[in-house]
């Protein structure tokens, strides 16, 4: 099919799916597609098994999946005509136009149905009581001109997690006198969630901060991070935050520092072992290689343990 101009114009779509199967892993092609059970089905077959079960569906995982609000104008208005308030029939055609071949679909038991809202509104005090993190961090577009809509990327590009109050303070610190149209911020916030901009979580973990003499980490962890690091267990597992969200480039740089901190020290201490040990080069897109101080170096590793959760105080 490829080798004929036509057809490839003609069949892209079957090729590049093609393509897809040739490429991927075989255990990952075993599982997609070769399971004995594999019986594929549309939304609203699925929904009325669930319902035949006593079970009752809430949405997609994925909000772009169950909401259309956010979707060009003239696509919304057509889906909603033909859906009729119909929320399986909304989401049915959505994954006609789409083409949605996966999904992760949420269910409940019939006795909590009255408490599901299909309107797409989220209330104003849902949102104020939520915790957000960065899914993506692409940056700020260079033709972003939307005040409102660069804090919250800025916010969101620290990579930390943050409420709306922390928007609020970052537009007053970075435009004092500025008039926060609040009603902007939850809208941009619900469609940052909705396009899966925006991980959101009912309540916040502790990240310890690194302080000298004050925080160590657990053998465990150290443990956990020799077997991706040296063992190959990165050919099994990955590693995941507290908010199950993947962490990459844990590479041997990683796991020397952390062996430096399974008992209280300070980061003096830690520059001088480095210093004697290790050399981090790094290299730019085109090719020019350069060492990074490992100063910075270790400010950024102390950075992802903070995040990963990994640092524990001393007890007093």
């Amino acid at each position: 099919m490829g080798l004929d101009n036509r057809i490839s114009q003609k069949a892209s779509y079957k090729i590049d799916n093609i393509q897809n199967v040739l490429s991927s892993n075989d255990y990952y092609v075993a599982h997609e597609y070769l399971e004995p059970f594999n019986d594929p089905v549309y939304i609203h077959e699925f929904i009325k098994r669930a319902n035949d079960q006593g079970c009752v569906y809430i949405g997609d995982v994925f909000l772009s999946r169950s909401f259309i609000s956010w979707l060009p104008e003239d696509i919304h208005d057509n889906i909603a005509q033909l859906a009729n308030d119909d929320y399986i029939a909304k989401e049915q055609y959505y994954d006609y136009i789409y083409d949605t071949q996966f999904r992760m679909s949420l269910l409940t038991k019939e006795k909590h149905s009255k408490k599901i809202v299909r309107n797409e509104r989220v209330s104003i005090d849902v949102l104020s009581k939520l915790y957000y993190c960065s899914v993506v961090n692409t940056g700020i577009p260079s033709n972003m001109t939307d005040s409102i809509h660069i804090a919250i990327k800025e916010v969101m590009d620290r990579g930390d997690i943050f409420t709306v109050q922390d928007i609020v303070d970052h537009i007053h610190r970075k435009l004092p006198g500025y008039t926060i149209e609040m009603d902007r911020v939850y809208s941009r916030l619900l469609y940052l969630i909705i396009v899966d901009n925006l991980d959101m979580y009912a309540e916040p973990y502790e990240r310890v901060a690194f302080e000298d003499n004050k925080v160590y980490i657990p053998q465990r962890f150290i443990d956990f991070i020799s077997t991706i690091v040296e063992k190959e267990g990165s050919s099994y597992i990955g590693i995941g935050d507290m908010y199950n969200k993947v962490q990459q480039d844990i590479d041997n740089g990683f796991l020397f520092v952390i062996k430096q901190m399974v008992e209280p020290t300070t980061r003096e201490k830690i520059l001088a072992i480095m210093d004697d040990n290790i050399t981090v080069q790094r290299h730019t897109r085109d090719n020019i290689d350069f060492i990074v101080p490992n100063k910075v170096y270790l400010e950024e590793i102390l950075q992802r343990i903070r995040r990963l959760g990994f640092l524990h105080k001393i007890e007093d």
